[in-house]
């Protein structure tokens, strides 16, 4: 199970490359579509604009972010996850993953990553209850400690940097529709789609109206892993109770 698409944050920064326009004359124009009208906060800010232009004003928002809550309800290998992590860019992050009936939390900082599942998360995650028993005799009630950034651990779960990154990166050709103003999580936002991707997915986001442009919201559809991610207190400060001496085991204890 590939840690990135287990957080389905790939899916995030992979989403802004059907912004990127095609051609020379800097991708395809967007219009106002019927139903967008102005709003208390100005007119949409997209009306207009071309695909390139759109990603430029995204990419920009979001490449200022410093901190994020995240949310995401999503299908990975078939079974149903559902996600919520707080992170900042010093790696310092909160939350907890669920998936078949079991769930673990997440914490970590700028030097290590910990995770505490359940009885049900361990087994879900080893196949068997027979593959998970070892793990769960050596861990008890104890939390797994892996280095921050290290491969063979889960500390992609707090990696905010590489999240962000990915909006830099996106490069596709495509184009962009316009949709209606509407309220998401308390947010006026503006709803924007694209082409499909090889996969069969097609991804859907809502952008901010009001400055920065930041992506409130985004939902892929179709294809093998479809999932809704919801973004929120971007920029608020993470404070982690990290565990203590004496309730971790590091992950090479256990073979990792």
């Amino acid at each position: 199970m590939s840690r990135r698409t287990l957080t389905g944050l790939a899916a995030v920064g992979i989403s802004l490359a059907f912004l990127a326009g095609c051609g020379d004359s800097g991708g395809a124009v967007v219009g106002k579509p019927a139903g967008v009208e102005s709003t208390g906060n100005g007119d949409n800010p997209f009306e207009g604009k071309s695909s390139q232009e759109i990603q430029k004003l995204v990419t920009a928002a979001m490449a200022e972010v410093e901190s994020v809550r995240v949310s995401a309800d999503l299908i990975n290998d078939g079974s149903s996850m559902t996600m919520v992590m707080s992170m900042d860019r010093d790696s310092n992050c909160d939350g907890s993953l669920s998936m078949g009936g079991g769930r673990a939390d997440i914490k970590g900082d700028t030097t290590h990553s910990f995770m505490k599942g359940d009885r049900a998360f361990w087994i879900q995650s080893a196949g068997s209850e027979e593959q998970a028993e070892p793990v769960l005799k050596i861990l008890g009630d104890k939390w797994v400690r892996t280095a921050a950034g290290s491969d063979d651990g889960f500390s992609d779960v707090c990696d905010l940097d590489g999240l962000l990154d990915e909006f830099e990166s996106s490069d596709a050709d495509g184009t962009t529709t316009v949709g209606a103003v509407s309220t998401v999580d308390g947010v006026e936002v503006v709803e924007l789609s694209g082409d499909g991707d090889d996969d069969g997915d097609t991804t859907r986001m809502w952008v901010s109206v009001s400055a920065p442009h930041r992506i409130v919201k985004m939902k892929v559809e179709g294809g093998d892993e479809p999932g809704e991610f919801h973004f929120s207190k971007f920029n608020e400060p993470i404070e982690v109770e990290l565990p203590g001496d004496g309730e971790w085991v590091d992950l090479s204890n256990l073979g990792g």
